[in-house]
């Protein structure tokens, strides 16, 4: 067994996903915890720690963890115009509460993560958005997928 099929078996062994919410990581567990951050009102992910070991393995290790657990999962950046378009329009839609957002350029690995992204999806750029586990893309595609009906189609399913 490979370091990353035991660090996968390690980890999901302690982790216990729940939706929404700064999430915080740790070796023992996944804890929601509420946004203090002022004039703040969308949830992102915060872990507290990296896991140690080979980072590409253990960042793909924890994009594929997050793509399994969340309903909708916005890869992002705070900094990034077409990311602040598509929380705005899942919170139109009225699913924004439903959403997992990781801030890139705020986490811990956020650089692994995005590579890990890249080799997953073959996208690079944020943002980078799935509905159950199923790949949308990035913000033409989900505004398309929004548009058509398809979004909340695979998000109800």
């Amino acid at each position: 067994m490979n370091f990353c099929q035991r660090t996968a078996l390690s980890t999901s062994r302690h982790l216990r996903f729940k939706s929404t919410g700064i999430i915080g990581v740790t070796s023992q567990s996944v804890s929601l915890h509420t946004s203090s951050t002022k004039n703040t009102h969308l949830p992102w992910i915060t872990p507290t720690r990296s896991f140690s070991g080979d980072s590409s393995c253990d960042a793909t290790l924890k994009v594929r963890e997050l793509i399994a657990a969340e309903d909708i999962l916005i890869f992002s950046k705070t900094t990034c115009g077409f990311c602040a378009r598509v929380k705005t329009a899942a919170m139109k839609l009225g699913v924004l509460e439903r959403a997992t957002i990781v801030e890139l350029n705020v986490v811990p690995d956020g650089s692994d993560l995005q590579t890990s992204l890249m080799e997953l999806t073959g996208q690079r750029t944020v943002p980078n958005v799935f509905v159950k586990g199923t790949h949308i893309g990035g913000c033409d595609d989900t505004m398309q997928s929004i548009d058509q009906g398809d979004f909340l189609k695979l998000l109800n399913a």
